[in-house]
């Protein structure tokens, strides 16, 4: 995904909201965990926008990152809708 490296970013990822069940899951920018996340009922029936700040570290002087969703066992990652990245 896109960055600016000379700024701060965030990752703003859009969930729906009220799926039941384990999803608890981990989120990797470059291969390192910026955040653990559980959308377990939250928000039911709504698309639910969670901003998560990227360290300046991991987007300094680069244009592009790889983000990565890693279920933790037994569980789901998201759903997803969507993920883009902002200025923050």
């Amino acid at each position: 995904m896109k960055v600016k490296g000379n700024i701060s970013n965030a990752l703003a990822v859009e969930y729906w909201g009220g799926f039941p069940g384990a999803k608890t899951f981990d989120i990797l920018v470059n291969d390192k965990l910026i955040s653990t996340e559980n959308i377990s009922n939250k928000k039911d029936g709504q698309f639910i926008t969670v901003q998560y700040e990227i360290p300046h570290e991991i987007t300094n002087g680069k244009s592009k990152v790889t983000v990565k969703f890693l279920a933790h066992q037994n569980n789901m990652a998201g759903p997803v809708f969507g993920v883009r990245t902002i200025k923050k």
